[in-house]
C-alpha cells in the first residue's frame, strides 16, 4: 500500500457522503450524478487548466444570472437536459397514441400541444462539434 489516495478512493469517498442526505431519492441522484461526472474526467482525462476554465464558465453563469435573467435554464436548454427530462416525464406507452395535451412545458416540446417536432440529430446545437 503506498498511502496515497487515488481517483477511486476520492470517487468512493464522496458517493459515501451522499449517505447522510435527507431523502432517499436525493442520495439516489447524487451519487448517480457524482459517479456519472467523475467517471467523465477520468474517461476525458480532464486536465487542471480544463477544470479552472469550466469553473470560470460557470461562475461567469452565476454572475450574469439574476431573478429575471435565469442562464441556468439556457445551459440546461444548450445541453438538451430541458427537453430530456419532458421527454422523459411524458412518454407515450409502447403502441400507445400520442395525446395531443400530453406534452409539458419543456423547451422545443410545445406547451399543451403534443410533440411538435421528432428529435433528430439535425435538431441538436452543434456547439461548433459537428
Amino acid at each position: 500500500m503506498t498511502g496515497q489516495t487515488t481517483p477511486d478512493d476520492i470517487t468512493a469517498a464522496v458517493l459515501a457522503s451522499f449517505g447522510r442526505c435527507p431523502g432517499e431519492r436525493l442520495g439516489t441522484v447524487m451519487r448517480s450524478l457524482t459517479a456519472h461526472l467523475h467517471a467523465f474526467v477520468k474517461d476525458v482525462g480532464l486536465t487542471e487548466e480544463e477544470w479552472r476554465a469550466a469553473i470560470e464558465v460557470l461562475t461567469a453563469t452565476g454572475h450574469i444570472t439574476s431573478g429575471k435573467r435565469q442562464e441556468w435554464i439556457l445551459w440546461s436548454d444548450a445541453l438538451g437536459v430541458s427537453m430530456l427530462v419532458d421527454a422523459l416525464a411524458n412518454r407515450v406507452p409502447a403502441g400507445g397514441a400520442q395525446d395531443a395535451g400530453s406534452a409539458g412545458d419543456g423547451a422545443g416540446l410545445g406547451r399543451g400541444g403534443g410533440y411538435i417536432y421528432r428529435v433528430g440529430p439535425d435538431d441538436w446545437p452543434d456547439h461548433g462539434c459537428r
